[in-house]
């Protein structure tokens, strides 16, 4: 919960957001301006409302989740005489499908 000294302090102060919804020029040679006046925490994004540049890691699910498959290094990777023997054996496997090399890896 925030507190009124929360306030006071810079980047916590309440304020007013003008943003310009609609701009029409006149006749007279003025513009007429429509503005979505809204009150409120200004965020350091120029927003009203939560400031997601403070937020931390979501603790909740932190023993539920990974990061996932990771690939490490260069991957699978088969000399170019090894594809040419596994295209012939795949007659269905498309140039993309393997990755080559004129050396082998080791």
């Amino acid at each position: 919960m925030e507190h009124s000294d929360d306030r006071r302090r810079p980047g916590h102060a309440v304020g007013i957001l003008e943003k310009v919804i609609t701009e029409q020029a006149r006749e007279d040679g003025e513009n007429e301006v429509c503005l979505l006046i809204v009150e409120g925490l200004i965020a350091p994004n120029l927003q009203i409302g939560a400031d997601l540049t403070s937020c931390g890691a979501l603790q909740a699910n932190s023993r539920i989740v990974s990061c996932g498959v990771q690939t490490i290094g260069d991957g699978f990777v088969v000399a170019e005489e090894e594809a040419a023997i596994l295209r012939e054996s795949d007659p269905n496997a498309g140039s993309s499908r393997y990755t080559t090399t004129s050396t082998p890896p080791c």
